[in-house]
């Protein structure tokens, strides 16, 4: 089965209906099961399910534990690129024992290196490369296909992270995603897990703008459930790792192509007005066909909104299970489930 347009409680509905055995996943699903009400999650029976897989994004360390206490230690994550230069693979077990980490390889060998590609010691942070994998380039991008690939015959898709003691990997961020604020490195994504959780933040996604004084500030792009108090979960996180700003999105820009546009509009924002840009503006002549303005949404420019539009695509949710006697739908199924407002229950 693959569901047009995730709905949470419609997942766990076909789950039921069709005794699915196993499902793949991608981490903002599970936010979005959990934040159902325990009562809604707790009327479905999930026992069919022996594999909930997942991969595509980093899942927060809360996420998954939250998963694995209300599914059981079904949940499997692989960690690949579409490049295919390699890819791990970690169990419930072991990631309960490794929190965080996205497990030994299943394909390639994995290394981390630095800036200048020096290679770097177990637990410290850098470029994740692997030998063995695919062969890979960049359509009409000689530059990018070289900077892929390094002399001891590695590839990489600029993901940082480290590899522990026992050989597990753990991911940071991508470093198309760092943020540079007052000479400090920040990785969107530890701002990301600590927001995404929130009971009244549906999705996040954190970028950087220019800032004249600190080179960037830090931006939380909120797909917000309802008004919501944003220092209720600054706790969480050091200061300097606090966003400075926040903006409203129907759906946060995800992945490494749609964030830097997202923030465009913030970073139109910081800069002085172009006057030979109003000049041109002033001479426009008369019957000139003009497109007109669309309102934003929770009050985002329109260009922000066509930034992320033009590049999405749907992430379905792949059910499999035995077949069976159809059943009649179940309500859940006509419509979007309710706001979420909750944390994590149990299946029966």
């Amino acid at each position: 089965m693959c569901m047009e347009r995730f709905d949470a409680e419609a997942a766990l509905a076909l789950i039921e209906r069709h005794r699915a055995t196993h499902a793949q996943f991608v981490p903002t699903m599970f936010v979005r099961m959990l934040k159902l009400p325990e009562e809604v999650r707790n009327r479905y029976d999930l026992s069919s399910l022996r594999h909930a897989i997942h991969a595509a994004a980093p899942c927060p360390v809360d996420v998954k534990r939250a998963m694995i206490e209300w599914w059981g230690p079904i949940l499997y994550e692989f960690y690949s690129s579409t490049e295919g230069m390699g890819a791990t693979g970690i169990t419930s077990e072991e990631w309960l024992r490794k929190p965080g980490s996205v497990g030994k390889p299943l394909m390639g060998t994995p290394y981390i290196t630095d800036d200048d590609g020096n290679p770097l010691h177990t637990g410290e942070v850098g470029t994740i490369w692997f030998t063995g994998g695919t062969a890979f380039s960049y359509h009409g991008d000689p530059g990018k296909t070289a900077a892929s690939h390094d002399d001891r015959g590695g590839t990489s898709v600029g993901d940082v992270g480290y590899i522990d003691e026992d050989g597990y990997l753990f991911l940071s961020d991508r470093r198309t995603h760092l943020i540079i604020s007052g000479g400090v490195n920040i990785y969107p994504q530890e701002i990301e897990d600590a927001l995404v959780m929130h009971p009244r933040v549906v999705d996040v996604a954190v970028v950087g703008v220019p800032d004249p004084e600190m080179g960037e500030r830090v931006v939380a792009l909120i797909q917000p459930c309802r008004p919501c108090d944003g220092g209720s979960r600054a706790g969480r996180r050091a200061d300097r790792v606090r966003p400075n700003g926040a903006g409203g999105l129907q759906d946060p820009p995800r992945g490494a192509v749609h964030r830097r546009p997202a923030a465009h509009p913030h970073r139109q924002a910081t800069q002085a007005p172009d006057p030979r840009q109003a000049a041109r503006r002033a001479v426009t002549p008369v019957g000139a066909r003009r497109r007109p303005a669309r309102p934003a949404a929770h009050g985002v420019s329109s260009a922000c909104q066509l930034a992320h539009r033009n590049g999405t695509v749907p992430r379905p949710v792949m059910l499999r299970g035995p077949a069976g006697p159809s059943a009649p739908p179940h309500p859940a199924l006509r419509g979007s489930s309710p706001c979420p407002r909750r944390g994590p229950g149990r299946a029966r």
